[in-house]
């Protein structure tokens, strides 16, 4: 079977029409459709690179039986005016196609869903995010008009949809419930770490530091992310440990944050360290980190925790979305207070609760490994397929 895959990723396009994702979407997330379809189309925005952007901090999402239909932006109310094209090369596309994956919230992925439902295409529905929220937090006026209407068109979606994959256990489920078959499976890509990765946190944590590094991932041109929060916390605690220092790594604009930085007095403090390829480099930087914090305003299941805590890092989080999944309650804080995360920070450096949670946290994470999470997965689109197949046979 020959699947669309649909969704709002803006990927990067070289000269040789060659596609590189910032790290959300390498050539191996198509590996798990491809135990199961013949081929996989994206349905997607794109950018073309630019001599600005360093390619060896992208990773490479082509490849074998993959290829990319690139669109344009329909997010904006300029992009109101490329809707109609738009429309046009996803009609032409699913016609061509057995049936159609959506990955929402977003745009693409919904024209996608009504297109499917005009040709009579079956479709199934990745919830990877709560829309209210993700719009609510965005830090434009129009996006807190936009949420409940975003909202009340994903719910309605999720709801009509035979086949929905959440990457949360209940967060997502309860507010955006289906009468179809679901499964329960996060996005994130973790291989299993071996015993050394936690012999080497806790040798980490036992040794004497001469500061101590927080970790914090996501992209800077996210307001929901926490990034101001994690920094007015840093300035918050700095006169109790002066020695701490704050690293972010995401892509994005970094002038807002180090101007924010630098009005706090924390420019020194606060290092942004580009992007990295997913996998090894990341896990790394992460070896690198005492203690990763997540303080987000609205989250799914935040991929970055959960690399996180595979590495043996004791962590902190915001208490929205699927966090409390992953967390015990005291290590979590109410989103936005500043305060409360730092006085998080100052608990959390003690030697005994550090290798206490690295422990917590290392056990935790393999409840999401690629092989957990990939049987369970698989099972999930060998049940999409079978259905696809009975529908073409009727």
């Amino acid at each position: 079977m020959k699947i669309a895959f649909a969704h709002d990723h803006v990927f990067y396009v070289d000269e040789n029409l060659n596609f590189y994702s910032s790290g959300k979407l390498p050539y191996k997330v198509w590996e798990r459709y491809l135990k199961v379809f013949r081929e996989v189309v994206v349905i997607s925005r794109f950018k073309n690179i630019d001599d600005a952007l360093d390619i060896r901090r992208l990773n490479l999402s082509s490849g074998e039986n993959v290829n990319f239909v690139p669109v344009s932006n329909i997010n904006s109310l300029k992009g109101i005016l490329n809707r109609k094209e738009v429309k046009k090369v996803i009609v032409n596309t699913l016609q061509g196609c057995d049936a159609l994956i959506a990955r929402l919230p977003s745009e693409i992925g919904l024209l996608s869903i009504s297109i499917a439902k005009q040709l009579n295409l079956p479709y199934a529905i990745e919830l990877v995010g709560d829309p209210f929220n993700a719009l609510w937090y965005h830090g434009k006026f129009i996006g807190k008009i936009y949420a409940p209407i975003l909202s009340y068109r994903v719910k309605k979606a999720v709801k009509d949809c035979n086949f929905v994959l959440y990457v949360t256990r209940e967060y997502l489920q309860k507010k955006y419930p289906t009468n179809g078959y679901i499964e329960s499976c996060s996005n994130v890509e973790i291989d299993t770490q071996f015993a050394d990765t936690l012999h080497n946190r806790i040798k980490k944590i036992e040794g004497n530091k001469s500061k101590i590094v927080l970790g914090l991932i996501g992209s800077l041109n996210s307001k929901y992310k926490g990034i101001d929060t994690a920094i007015k916390a840093l300035s918050y605690i700095e006169k109790e440990i002066p020695n701490v220092q704050l690293r972010i790594l995401g892509n994005g604009n970094q002038d807002k944050w180090k101007t924010l930085a630098k009005e706090l007095g924390m420019e020194n403090r606060v290092i942004f360290d580009g992007v990295l390829p997913a996998g090894e480099a990341v896990y790394q930087w992460l070896d690198q980190i005492d203690l990763y914090i997540q303080p987000s305003l609205t989250e799914g299941l935040p991929r970055a925790l959960i690399e996180a805590m595979s590495r043996g890092c004791p962590a902190i989080g915001s208490r929205v979305g699927g966090i409390p999944e992953l967390l015990q309650e005291d290590c979590m804080h109410n989103p936005k207070n500043y305060k409360e995360l730092g006085k998080l920070i100052l608990n959390s450096l003690n030697q005994d609760w550090m290798k206490e949670q690295a422990q917590r946290n290392f056990h935790v994470a393999k409840n999401y490994y690629k092989d957990v999470l990939g049987r369970k997965r698989t099972m999930f689109w060998e049940k999409f397929r079978e259905f696809c197949e009975n529908k073409q046979k009727v």
